[in-house]
């Protein structure tokens, strides 16, 4: 029970002065007297320690004999030797996540359909930390709610039967320590005299653990900050109620005649000033050169500026800071597994789910430079574009169609006439051989790993693919933020070996799981707390003690943004919960209050919103828990959030408005970075002595001028061009034409030799090019055999069944052949596509019947040359009656609609019509 007075504060130095208060009574008469401080969280405890370290009065310097700790780790000291005991160890979030996979393997029910995905998983695991918090007794009412919330709870139950003998979790901490105390088990003398300071949301089970600790402990005072709002205040009232009063565990409620905590009238507390911007990008930079005029005034540690929304101000605020050359610390902006390293694993593991598709490996070998498994270089895109060239997908294409792609460059190579294209020929059988070893070997490392036995094998077999890939020469060129991402993936994998314990079968699809949850939880902080301005989310607010502070993203679609439901526990299934699960709408009082502690915890505070996105081109609102400040500082009672504008002059002092970054940059006193300089000077028209802006200066000048200018076209004078006018050079009507309709796309095709990238995935059903080149090819194969066995048919006479056959299956092995060359489309659409083709040779076979009914005499071929050895398909050779051989121009029917791209090997054209 509480022992001293509950001091109700605000936030920020108010609460320092009041824990300092209460930490001088308690060591009045024993400077080594023990006081335990629970916080709400680690910064917080930092903050009063340093604070403290002052001294408890003026002639009381130091401080020692005095713990900061929060609720659970008291927990886990108090219950952690009882799990030891009985061998049971820490659920981390990998041995969760493998839990539920084995539960969801084993019986899906409603989540069958989409059991293989990972998101499933996890969000399977967020619901089952959840539930942890109801009581068994409470779940049959859960279950039924809706089917799907049956087959959640039976998830959640199957997950904690797996994991209840040998296994505990935060909750399982926080029972048996309550457990403890309640039993006088556990002893907290050592803890000495308790403060409960700036208590915060507590769930079922660490109630219920400070209920233990209140009755336990010799002394307990309290220091609680109120924010003089209901909604935002309610927890913090309910926390202090646990400690206040003798509640019933089983059924959550007072006793009668307890008190209800006395809450003082208070002021809500407001920003000082208001800063707004046209966009998140020119917010964070008016912010920065506002911390840059600051740090004139005031050390960096006690500066900080809060986001609202991690995206994008978090990166945005550490690139602009660091820009500006000033040292930060606070949370990280990029989690592991946004790593270079942690997404190789990743994507490794991906593309063995997905079957490994050729646009997903090649991403993934792009991560990071790699080598082969015999220790050569990776080309990526060199790789990329021998997969492109031999129609490679996914899954089965890396064998068949690279083998038939070396078997057409060797082809090549040996028939082609020209060194440079043989040459080109051998480099492309090099890579496509390199690349089919290295695919194949890939696909068996990780079907072995995928067919181990245990998780310590499997992370073995993970950790060996590693070591073959990414060699310890190229892991000391990464940068260190790599390096550091790679070492936590090694550790994850080392430590799957507590997964072993349980019985959980490996797979490949569960280690995905485990390392997307441990990855996305790693994220490193930046800088060591104190060195610097604080760069830290809101929620970091409660328990700082600064003197100026910014606010950035408090517009309405930011902060506090849009309310989401839970889709596996909506509120109908929190409703049916008797309030043991907690209300979606608590996270926006949770908000709340974290903003209206920022606004506590300096004397400036500025609060800025964006009035848009650029990117979507959409306005934006302040936040309406910005508004009171807006009413307050514009002396409008009445001032509504769509006309905030309304009344509130640009020249008033607590307000800073910036129209666009341009007019900010030319028109602020104090630029922030070198860019901003630069562009200062600029605008003075004064020299910068840079290349590349004299260069853009001058071609800004030639654009705008009335004058034909090499910029504008006229390359005269220009060294190394070609002269069309001097006739040494041919010229094509169709390469004129093309340059008349778009100069720029001749230059780029035609000069630069860049053609439009065809990737065989995007390649929905086959093109008319191929379609045209099939229906050739099988009428030249079928002429070249007819003349060869003097079985070509005379005048008048049609082809026979035997010929008719014979050209369906010739049609039928072309269509094959293009098929595995990758240039027949999606296999789905590929047989009706088939189908059609071959029926069109048929049609075509009939139509020249009918043809030949009706000719007259005249023409017939005197020779016909093979596929293999036509060198030209330009022109034929034609014999008239009574006549000598003569070469004549071919008629249209012996043209492709299109030329072929140069990729591609050219097929020879269809004969041209002839009678005998």
């Amino acid at each position: 029970m509480v022992t001293g007075e509950i001091r109700w504060v605000r936030y920020g130095p108010e609460a320092l002065q009041a824990l300092r208060g209460v930490v001088a009574e308690a060591k009045a008469d024993d400077a080594m007297a023990p006081v335990t401080v629970l916080v709400p969280n680690n910064i917080a405890g930092i903050v009063a320690r340093r604070f403290l370290a002052h001294g408890l009065g003026p002639d009381r310097r130091g401080i020692a004999a005095i713990r900061f700790t929060t609720l659970r780790h008291i927990a886990e000291q108090l219950a952690a030797p009882t799990f030891a005991g009985a061998s049971r160890r820490p659920a981390t979030s990998a041995v969760t996540a493998a839990a539920v996979r084995a539960c969801l393997d084993t019986d899906p029910g409603t989540f069958a359909p989409v059991a293989a995905h990972p998101a499933t998983a996890r969000a399977l695991a967020r619901s089952h930390r959840a539930l942890r918090d109801v009581d068994p007794e409470a779940l049959p009412h859960l279950v039924r709610v809706s089917s799907l919330t049956a087959d959640v709870v039976r998830l959640h139950q199957a997950t904690r039967d797996r994991l209840i003998d040998g296994f505990y979790d935060t909750t399982d901490l926080l029972h048996t320590a309550t457990n403890l105390l309640g039993s006088g088990a556990a002893s907290t003398d050592e803890l000495g005299t308790l403060v409960l300071y700036l208590p915060q949301d507590l769930d079922r089970a660490e109630t219920w653990m400070l209920r233990a600790l209140a009755a336990a402990a010799p002394g307990l005072h309290v220091v609680a900050a109120l924010t003089a709002t209901e909604r935002p205040d309610a927890a913090v009232v309910a926390a202090v109620a646990a400690v206040t009063a003798t509640q019933d565990r089983d059924t959550d409620r007072a006793h009668d005649g307890d008190r209800e905590p006395h809450t003082p009238a208070r002021e809500e507390p407001t920003a000082h000033r208001v800063l707004t911007a046209s966009d998140a990008d020119d917010e964070v930079r008016c912010a920065v050169r506002e911390v840059v005029a600051a740090l004139r005034e005031h050390p960096a540690h006690r500066l900080a500026v809060l986001y609202a929304n991690v995206s994008p101000y978090a990166r945005l605020l550490h690139e602009h800071l660091a820009a500006a050359g000033i040292t930060v610390n606070g949370a990280g902006v990029r989690p592991v597994a946004e790593r270079a390293t942690a997404r190789l694993l990743l994507g490794l593991l991906e593309n063995a789910r997905t079957g490994f598709r050729r646009g997903d490996v090649m991403r993934t070998l792009g991560e990071v430079p790699l080598t082969t498994f015999t220790g050569a270089r990776v080309s990526v895109a060199r790789f990329e574009r021998v997969s492109r060239e031999a129609g490679v997908i996914g899954g089965e294409d890396w064998q068949a169609k690279l083998e038939a792609y070396v078997e057409r460059q060797e082809h090549e190579a040996a028939t082609t006439d020209y060194e440079s294209s043989r040459a080109h020929a051998r480099r492309n059988v090099e890579a496509g051989e390199q690349l089919l070893t290295f695919v194949t070997d890939l696909q068996r490392s990780l079907d072995d790993a995928a067919r181990t036995s245990t998780w310590h094998a499997l992370g073995r077999a993970m950790l060996d693919l590693l070591d073959a890939v990414l060699t310890e020469d190229r892991r000391r060129r990464l940068p260190l933020e790599e390096q550091y991402a790679l070492g936590v993936v090694e550790r994850v994998l080392t430590g799957l070996t507590a997964l072993d314990t349980q019985g959980l079968a490996p797979s490949l699809l569960g280690l995905e799981e485990v390392l997307g949850v441990e990855l996305e939880s790693a994220l490193p902080r930046v800088g060591r707390f104190g060195e610097g301005v604080l760069v830290a989310p809101l929620s970091q607010a409660v328990g700082l003690d600064l003197d100026e502070v910014w606010v950035v993203g408090l517009s309405e679609d930011l902060y506090p943004g849009r309310l989401h439901e839970d889709s596996l526990l909506p509120e109908r299934v929190r409703a049916a919960s008797a309030g043991q699960l907690p209300s979606t709408r608590t996270t926006l009082d949770t908000k709340h209050r974290q903003l209206l502690a920022a606004f506590d915890t300096a004397p400036r505070v500025t609060a800025s919103f964006p009035r848009g996105d650029l990117r979507r081109s959409s306005e934006r609102l302040p936040s309406r828990w910005l508004l009171p400040s807006l009413r307050a500082l514009s002396g409008n009672p009445n001032l509504a959030a769509t006309r905030w504008a309304d009344g509130v002059g640009a020249s008033q002092a607590w307000l800073h408005s910036s129209p666009s970054f341009a007019a900010s940059v030319l028109d602020t006193d104090e630029p922030s970075t070198r860019q901003e300089w630069a562009m200062r000077a600029a605008s003075a028209t004064h020299d910068l002595e840079d290349d590349a802006v004299a260069a853009a200066r001058e071609l800004q000048r030639a654009r705008e001028s009335n004058e034909f200018t090499r910029f504008d076209g006229n390359l005269t004078g220009s060294e190394g061009l070609t002269d069309f006018a001097t006739g040494e050079r041919l010229v094509s009507p169709t390469s004129l034409e093309r340059y008349a309709i778009c100069p720029h796309a001749w230059f780029v095709q035609r000069m630069l030799h860049v053609e439009p990238v065809e990737s065989p995935e995007e390649a929905i059903e086959i093109n008319a090019l191929d379609v045209g080149n099939i229906v050739h090819e099988s009428f030249d194969q079928l002429v070249t055999e007819a003349t060869e066995r003097g079985e070509l048919p005379g005048y008048g006479q049609p082809w026979s069944d035997a010929q008719r056959r014979r050209l369906q299956e010739i049609g039928a092995a072309t269509a094959d052949r293009f098929e595995s060359e990758g240039l027949t489309g999606h296999p789905r659409l590929w047989p009706v596509a088939r189908l059609r083709l071959l029926t069109t040779l048929d049609r075509m076979v009939t139509d020249d019947n009918e043809w030949r009914r009706g000719s007259a005499p005249g023409w017939s071929p005197a020779s016909w040359p093979s596929a293999s050895t036509a060198p030209s398909r330009s022109a034929s050779t034609f014999r008239m009656p009574g006549a000598s051989p003569s070469t004549v121009p071919p008629t249209r029917s012996t043209r492709p609609a299109t030329e072929p791209s140069s990729s591609r090997t050219s097929r020879p054209a269809a004969p041209a019509r002839s009678a005998a």
